[in-house]
């Protein structure tokens, strides 16, 4: 998977109480932040005429690209790992739409499937392929189009949250990975509000990622659900998870880390992408921990 690739677009993750934007440029040293802001959102209920007033106003303060990639709603996406016999690719299709029916039952509304190849296996003698399927409520998909093009904005990507946060924590973070000591299996957990993403990366490929229908105001529920998607990665796919890298709101050292580490076992580190890429934002540091999905979404290669 080749996540390099020069960005002339913004990231745009809109969340319950924030609109988070970021740009990114590539340089000789590699990616820069170019551009980093977070809109407040105001308290109550929050039409959508508003929030593109907002976006767009933004968008023009600071003369940014009117190209977008953004992000459905965690609530709107179902993630699940799919090991299928290996087939042309003609064929693949097909048979991730027939295998996702089941589990796609209780998923309601129309729905756009989708999937990555995640890794190439042999089973018993037989070639297989690992696949990370990715299904999404086209309503969803449609409304955030439609919001931004009422902001002004071309939609040229649409991505999900936790491809994103894999996505910067890939780029922008692997000095920061080999500082730490590199390990073979990591996953990049991020909490928001209502929401808790979680990816597991294994020799700089996503093989597992899910989104987590609680978020920091719950962390005890947070760290069970964590807890079971690191078992399952060890169960299901064999890879044993040496390192737990946290971002978001909830990521704080006396808070849902310390009580990741009593209750995992594992260790935890913080990860703050606003330290890892040259900045060319006044957003105070501390910020950065929620920037994660909106840099990784600057990052998306697009045409």
């Amino acid at each position: 998977m080749n996540w390099l690739r020069d960005t002339s677009h913004i990231g745009l993750e809109l969340t319950e109480r924030e609109i988070r934007m970021a740009q990114v440029k590539k340089t000789r040293q590699g990616y820069e932040l170019a551009h980093a802001a977070i809109i407040p959102l105001p308290e109550g209920d929050k039409d959508n005429g508003l929030i593109a007033r907002l976006i767009r106003e933004a968008v023009a303060g600071a003369k940014l690209p009117s190209r977008v990639v953004t992000a459905v709603p965690g609530s709107e996406v179902l993630l699940r790992p799919l090991l299928l016999p290996a087939m042309p690719d003609e064929e693949l299709e097909e048979a991730v739409r027939h295998e996702a029916e089941a589990w796609l039952s209780g998923f309601q509304g129309d729905k756009i499937i989708s999937f990555i190849k995640t890794a190439n296996l042999v089973n018993d003698g037989v070639n297989m392929q690992e696949l990370l399927v990715v299904a999404a409520r086209r309503d969803g998909v449609d409304k955030l189009t439609g919001l931004m093009g009422e902001a002004g904005l071309e939609t040229v990507a649409m991505d999900v949250q936790p491809l994103a946060l894999a996505r910067c924590a890939l780029l922008a973070g692997r000095d920061y990975w080999g500082q730490r000591g590199r390990v073979e299996t990591f996953a990049v957990v991020k909490t928001g509000i209502a929401t808790t993403l979680v990816t597991v990366i294994h020799h700089d490929t996503v093989r597992f990622a899910r989104v987590i229908p609680y978020g920091s105001l719950a962390a005890r529920k947070v760290v069970v659900e964590v807890g079971r998607s690191l078992d399952f990665c060890m169960a299901e796919l064999g890879l044993e998870v040496a390192r737990v890298y946290l971002a978001g709101s909830g990521a704080n050292p006396k808070g849902l880390g310390q009580v990741m580490v009593r209750e995992l076992d594992v260790e935890i580190v913080d990860f703050n992408p606003l330290k890892l890429l040259a900045a060319g934002t006044s957003l105070p540091e501390e910020k950065g921990s929620a920037m994660a999905v909106a840099m990784g979404l600057a990052l998306k290669e697009v045409n």
